[in-house]
């Protein structure tokens, strides 16, 4: 089937003639997405535990991941998290004051502040990795290992593609992330 064909007609389940489409049914991309949400929900209920009784939110831990590989500006992780420079501080600053990540300014603006993992926002990051993982593995005892193989493979190909698409897009001015002139979507 077609992405923009229509889907077939739909399958009974449940009670008094409500009517869902199965997977299979599904356009390609609506299933991608599908299971992005339902991954999502799921890593974010089991990743509160993470950093102890004061955890951090999934968006801090998106901070460290952003920073993960050098230093970047306060502008940068605003658009990476799809929040505007208050938020961007009021989600860095808590990180600062733990030690998580440390802000210098920015060479290339002073006006700006470039942010960088520290030693301990390292440990966390790699403890929410390891976390993540354990329940990851447990997902894929629910599956044969050909089926979690070809999720693997599937997870690359996306992320090979998402990452071609971010290089389109991001601007490396302060206008950000553009797609023909649009503000693009960051999930």
């Amino acid at each position: 089937m077609s992405e923009t064909s229509t889907p077939p007609p739909l399958h009974a389940h449940g009670e008094a003639g409500e009517r869902r489409q199965t997977g299979e049914d599904l356009p390609v991309s609506a299933r991608i997405l599908e299971g992005v949400n339902r991954l999502t929900r799921y890593m974010r209920s089991n990743l509160r535990d993470v950093d102890g009784p004061s955890s951090l939110s999934v968006q801090q831990l998106g901070v460290l991941v952003d920073v993960r590989h050098g230093p970047q500006p306060m502008w940068r992780i605003a658009r990476m998290r799809g929040v505007g420079p208050t938020t961007a501080t009021d989600l860095v600053n808590p990180l600062v004051d733990r030690g998580l990540v440390e802000k210098s300014v920015d060479p290339g603006d002073r006006r700006s502040f470039l942010v960088s993992l520290t030693a301990g926002g390292n440990r966390v990051l790699h403890r929410g990795q390891r976390h993540s993982q354990e329940h990851l593995s447990r997902i894929a005892s629910l599956v044969t290992r050909e089926e979690w193989e070809q999720v693997g493979e599937a997870m690359a190909v996306l992320g090979r593609a998402l990452a071609m698409d971010e290089a389109t897009v991001l601007d490396s001015t302060r206008g950000g992330w553009r797609r023909n002139g649009s503000p693009a979507l960051l999930v």
